[in-house]
C-alpha cells in the first residue's frame, strides 16, 4: 500500500520537536499551541525525548502550566502503556530546584508502593527552570488494581501527606487496597487512637496491619458511619442503612480466622456504634471540610473499657 508507506516514511523523517508542535496545535488550538511550542518546545531534554511521545509532552506541559509559586507542585499517576510493564508511573512537575527524593519516598512506601527507579528531567522553558521526576512503581499491596478507580484518591492523598494535613503511616495503604480517601483514612486512624488511649491490649501497628488485611471489612465500617452521621440521609433511610451496614460487616467478621483481627475489627464496630456525634460532615462556609475530626463517644457502650 503506497499510500501507508508514504505515511510511514513521513512519520520517520519528522523529528520530536516538529511532532510536538503539531501536537500542540491540535490540543491547544493553533494560537495557544503556538505560544506554548515557543515557552517549552526546545526545552525538552533529550532524555526526555528519547523516552516520551510527543503526545505525552503536551500532558506534561498542562501540569507545567498550572504551577505558580502558591501551587508549585503538580503530580499525575498512571500506567505508561509504552514501557510494557506492569507496574505503576508517577510524575511530579515542581518549579525551581529538584525534589530531594528523601522526601518522596517514604510517602509514596507507606501509600504501598515500591520504587523501581527514578528519572528527573529538568525543562528549560522561558524564564524559568521546571523539574518533572517521573517514578517506576510496583505495587506492595496490589497489582491488578482499576487505576482510574482509584486515580483521584491517591493523587489527593499524596499532595495532603506532602502539605502536612495527613499523616504520613502505614494506614495510607487502605488508598490502594481499599479504594479510600485520605480523610476516610483519617478517620480511622484517629478510632485506632482512640483504642489506645483507653489501652486496648494490641498495639498500633498491629492494628493498622490487620486494617490493611482485612481491607474490605475497614471499608465496610466506613460506610456503617456513614449511615449513621451523614446528613443526606433521612431518619428512615439511616436506620435502615445501618442495619443492612451492620449485617454485612458481621457477616464478614465470621470468615476472620485470627483471633487477634477479630478483635480489633470488632473493637472497631463498637468505636463506630458507641459514636454519638461527630463534625466529620460539617463544612466550613468555604466549602472545605475542617481540618480536624471530632468524634464523641459514650464510654457506657464500649465494654471492658
Amino acid at each position: 500500500d503506497v499510500s501507508v508507506l508514504q505515511s510511514k516514511v513521513q512519520s520517520a523523517a519528522k523529528n520530536w520537536t516538529d511532532e510536538l508542535y503539531d501536537a500542540l496545535i491540535d490540543t491547544l488550538g493553533e494560537e495557544r499551541g503556538i505560544v506554548a511550542f515557543n515557552h517549552y518546545g526546545r526545552g525538552f531534554p533529550a532524555s526526555y525525548r528519547d523516552d516520551f511521545s510527543a503526545r505525552t509532552a503536551v500532558v506534561d506541559i498542562q501540569h507545567i502550566e498550572d504551577l505558580d509559586k502558591d501551587n508549585n507542585l503538580s503530580l499525575s499517576f498512571y500506567r505508561a502503556l509504552e514501557k510494557h510493564h506492569s507496574g505503576f508511573n508517577f510524575k511530579l512537575f515542581n518549579l525551581g530546584n529538584p525534589l530531594p527524593l528523601s522526601d518522596i519516598l517514604p510517602i509514596l512506601e507507606n501509600l504501598g508502593l515500591r520504587v523501581i527507579d527514578e528519572h528527573p528531567y529538568a525543562l528549560n522553558s522561558a524564564g524559568k527552570q521546571a523539574w518533572i521526576h517521573d517514578f517506576n512503581l510496583t505495587g506492595v499491596v496490589a497489582e491488578n488494581i482499576d487505576i482510574q478507580q482509584i486515580k483521584q484518591a491517591f493523587q489527593s492523598a499524596f499532595m495532603e501527606i506532602w502539605k502536612g494535613n495527613a499523616a504520613n503511616d502505614e494506614f495510607n495503604r487502605l488508598v490502594l487496597s481499599a479504594g479510600l480517601s485520605w480523610r476516610q483514612i483519617s478517620l480511622l486512624r484517629a478510632y485506632a487512637a482512640y483504642m489506645k488511649q483507653i489501652r486496648f491490649p494490641i498495639g498500633e501497628s498491629a492494628v493498622c496491619t490487620i486494617l490493611n488485611n482485612h481491607s474490605d471489612i475497614a471499608g465496610l465500617m466506613l460506610q456503617l458511619f456513614d449511615a449513621r452521621f451523614n446528613p443526606d440521609y433521612g431518619i428512615k433511610q439511616r436506620e435502615k442503612q445501618q442495619q443492612q451496614k451492620k449485617h454485612k460487616i458481621v457477616t464478614a467478621l465470621e470468615q476472620v480466622e485470627s483471633l487477634n483481627d477479630d478483635k480489633v475489627l470488632r473493637q472497631f464496630l463498637t468505636l463506630i456504634l458507641a459514636t454519638q456525634r461527630s463534625n466529620y460532615y460539617q463544612q466550613l462556609p468555604s466549602g472545605e471540610r475542617k481540618s480536624y475530626i471530632a468524634l464523641k463517644l459514650l464510654p457506657e457502650l464500649v465494654p471492658e473499657m
